[in-house]
């Protein structure tokens, strides 16, 4: 059975975001080789998260990379706590889209890894939050609540990017 125009059209767009997706992907595994040094960004991500941590009553000081919490003792911010691998992701998400112009697809970059940006804090500052309210183990909180939480925001992110940008 041959296939229509249309849908020739659609498996060829189809491909070609997979392909585009799937090179771009690449430079996460070229940024961990280079082991790029991110502990100015760690100490601003430290510095934030404490912050927001002391304006709700919480004893919290940054230093450095870490978080001194009294109730909890030391949070520190490993080079994976910054968003990178989302941030990255989201834009190779944004790159692979094809019927949209390069000044929309900047747009909705810039405004993507804010919104992660600011969906990171709330997961780190909320982290620490659950662990020292409800007693949860980090571990569980971090890698099970927040991992998948974090990736369904990135894919919503993009879906509302490409809802609102229609091509």
């Amino acid at each position: 059975m041959a296939l229509s125009t249309n849908n020739l059209t659609a498996l060829k767009e189809t491909l070609r975001f997979f392909s585009i997706f799937a090179v771009l992907s690449l430079s996460l595994h070229i940024v961990v080789w280079l082991n790029i040094n991110t502990m100015g960004a760690q100490q601003l991500l430290a510095s934030a998260v404490a912050a927001f941590l002391q304006l709700g009553g919480i004893s919290a000081q940054a230093e450095g990379i870490n978080i001194v919490i009294a109730q909890l003792g030391i949070v520190q911010i490993i080079r994976d706590c910054l968003g990178w691998k989302a941030m990255l992701a989201f834009t190779a998400l944004i790159v692979a889209t094809q019927r949209r112009s390069g000044i929309t697809k900047i747009k909705g970059i810039s405004t993507g890894v804010f919104a992660i940006i600011i969906l990171n804090i709330i997961r780190l500052v909320s982290t620490i939050l659950i662990v020292m309210f409800l007693g949860l183990q980090f571990d569980f909180v971090h890698s099970v609540l927040w991992q998948w939480s974090l990736t369904i925001s990135v894919l919503g992110i993009w879906a509302l990017w490409l809802f609102y940008t229609k091509g």
